[in-house]
């Protein structure tokens, strides 16, 4: 993974780079490194919106942690790539020899720069747009619901268990509301 990361993060980041403050009560301003190693989509987000819906998230959803209130910043690596790179990336870390929309790879405590690597998120845009269409959803609310799944995950969310998939679900739920976007699960 650290290849195709490396690889996919040398190349120039699209959109508008550069921090955005975080919502209340977020307590550093986190930034979204998002890079496209396949074409934008012409259903795409812009990058604003997206590092838009990683803030939402955070907000919402930052665990209890001295370190995030020590630190100066708060980062997020977003990959876009194709499904054959998801597929081996799924394959070697989830044991699951498929492509996917979303896989969450968290940092843990990392600090660089007086800043927290919250983790790196690979997409696919492909599965992400075959899913919204068999499910008849907007892919556009598809992708913005799984890149709040996906940072949920990084601050340390889990649906492994029925609990905690329900403690999860009902956060994308009530932030996908804000956004004027219904029920991802219904």
């Amino acid at each position: 993974m650290q290849a195709l990361l490396m690889q996919a993060l040398s190349m120039k980041a699209n959109g508008e780079p550069g921090p955005a403050p975080c919502p209340a009560p977020c307590p550093a301003p986190c930034r979204v490194e998002t890079n496209w190693s396949v074409p934008r989509s012409h259903w795409a987000p812009a990058d604003k919106d997206i590092q838009r819906w990683a803030d939402l998230a955070i907000a919402a959803g930052q665990p209890a942690d001295p370190l995030l209130t020590s630190t100066q910043g708060l980062e997020i690596a977003l990959l876009l790539t194709d499904a054959a790179a998801i597929q081996q990336l799924n394959r070697d870390y989830r044991q699951q020899d498929k492509p996917t929309n979303v896989l969450s790879f968290p940092m843990g405590s990392a600090i660089e720069d007086d800043c927290l690597l919250l983790g790196d998120l690979v997409m696919c845009p492909a599965v992400v747009e075959a899913e919204a269409l068999a499910q008849g959803k907007q892919v556009t609310d598809h992708f913005m619901h799984l890149v709040i799944h996906g940072v949920l995950h990084l601050l340390g969310y889990d649906h492994i268990d029925a609990a905690d998939a329900a403690i999860m679900e009902a956060m994308e739920i009530d932030l996908l509301a804000r956004l004027n976007v219904g029920n991802p699960y219904s």
